[in-house]
């Protein structure tokens, strides 16, 4: 669930209407380069709707495979998304066999759950990337966090086609990339 009250703090955060909340852009993780991933990069904390699949639609198979394939790699990855625990359940399913942490406090933009993740890691925050859709709860949060590095990227639903998120979410969405882009 999303932390309401501290999202509403975003638009009256004098932090945030002066520096860019995220530190690059990319059209989709698919973007992603490992090679070109700075050395000092220990683990990549990536959102789960609109990020990695449509907003909760099901794990497409190219992601599933470019997971497997940053896992093979060694990258470490993180999965953090406002999702129930049944919705969790079912992607711990689907990503068998593939090494993620999963967020246990991700009431973005909460910063709690990314000082939970850096505590059973044993990272710090300038050794994480985040990536995510969203520049009010993923880039926030990250921000909040002292994560230094902070990716936004398209929203998959409208780059490859799959479901949207519900109508609030689109226009909370598009005030967020008007105002803090």
């Amino acid at each position: 669930m999303m932390d309401v009250r501290l999202y509403l703090k975003l638009y009256f955060n004098a932090e945030a209407w002066k520096k860019r909340l995220f530190t690059q852009r990319m059209k989709s993780i698919y973007d992603l380069d490992c090679r070109r991933l700075d050395k000092k990069i220990k683990i990549i904390i990536l959102d789960v709707d609109d990020t990695l699949r449509g907003h909760l639609d099901v794990m497409p198979k190219k992601t599933i495979e470019f997971l497997k394939q940053l896992d093979v790699k060694g990258v470490r990855m993180a999965l953090f998304s406002n999702m129930t625990l049944q919705q969790r359940k079912d992607l711990k399913m689907l990503l068998k066999g593939v090494k993620v942490v999963y967020g246990r406090f991700t009431n973005k933009p909460s910063p709690k759950g990314y000082f939970d993740l850096f505590s059973r890691e044993k990272v710090k925050p300038e050794n994480v990337m985040v990536i995510g859709d969203r520049i009010g709860t993923d880039m926030f949060g990250a921000y909040l966090a002292g994560i230094t590095e902070r990716i936004l990227v398209e929203p998959y639903s409208i780059v490859f086609g799959a479901l949207k998120a519900p109508m609030y979410i689109r226009v909370l969405r598009k005030i967020e990339r008007w105002l803090f882009s």
